[in-house]
C-alpha cells in the first residue's frame, strides 16, 4: 500500500496568495527605497536621465546608444511625470518584472524545494535591487532569465519560433545576453538528448 499525499487546492491557494503578497511587498519597499533618494540613485542614472531628455527635446538620443531603457523612461515621462520620476517607476518595473519571473519558478516548484527557493528569494531581493540600481539596463535584460524557464524548449516549430523571439528581445535588451540564451538553450539541449539516449 503506498500513501500519496495529495495538497488540498485551498492549501494551494494559500500558498499563492501568499507568495503573491511577498512579491507585492518587495515591490512596494524597493519603490518607497528608490523614493527616499534625494537625487537619482545609481552611476550611470543621470546618464540615462539626459539620454530621455534628449528624446523628449529633439526626438533623438543625444549620444548614440543600444536599448530601450531611455525609451522606456522616456516613454513614462510622456504620461506627465518628471524624468527623476519616470526613472524610479522604470526601475521598479524592472525590479517587478525580475521578481514575478522568480514567482512564477516558485510556483512551479514542488515540495521541500519551494521553502528554500522562498528564503532564497527574499534574501536575494536586496542583491538583485542593488544590481537593478547600478546597472540598470543589464538588469532589465537579466530580468527576463526566469521567464526562460517557464518556455518550453524542442523542436516543434512553436517552441523554435519563441526561442527565437526570446533571442530576438533578449538581443534588444543587451548583447551579453545572446550568449547567455544560446549557452542556456545548448545546455538544455544537450540535457534533453542525453535522456533521449537513455
Amino acid at each position: 500500500m503506498t500513501l500519496v499525499l495529495v495538497e488540498r487546492p485551498s492549501s494551494q491557494y494559500s500558498k499563492l496568495a501568499g507568495l503573491i503578497a511577498l512579491f507585492v511587498l518587495q515591490v512596494a519597499c524597493f519603490a518607497r527605497y528608490l523614493m527616499h533618494f534625494r537625487y537619482l540613485p545609481g552611476t550611470d542614472a543621470y546618464y540615462y536621465a539626459l539620454q530621455a531628455q534628449s528624446l523628449l527635446d529633439y526626438g533623438h538620443l543625444k549620444v548614440p546608444d543600444v536599448g530601450v531603457l531611455h525609451y522606456a523612461v522616456a516613454v513614462v515621462c510622456r504620461s506627465g511625470a518628471s524624468i527623476e520620476t519616470s526613472f524610479r517607476i522604470v526601475l521598479s518595473g524592472i525590479y517587478a518584472l525580475y521578481n514575478l519571473g522568480l514567482m512564477f519558478l516558485i510556483v512551479r516548484l514542488k515540495g521541500k524545494t519551494q521553502a528554500p527557493a522562498i528564503l532564497l528569494w527574499v534574501l536575494g531581493s536586496s542583491v538583485v535591487g542593488f544590481h537593478i540600481i547600478e546597472f540598470p539596463r543589464l538588469s532589465l535584460g537579466l530580468s527576463m532569465v526566469p521567464m526562460w524557464f517557464l518556455l518550453p524548449i524542442g523542436t516543434k516549430k512553436g517552441n523554435i519560433l519563441r526561442l527565437g523571439l526570446l533571442l530576438i528581445v533578449c538581443a534588444l535588451l543587451h548583447p551579453i545576453l545572446t550568449f547567455l540564451v544560446l549557452l542556456f538553450v545548448s545546455t538544455v539541449g544537450l540535457g534533453r538528448a542525453r535522456l533521449a539516449a537513455t
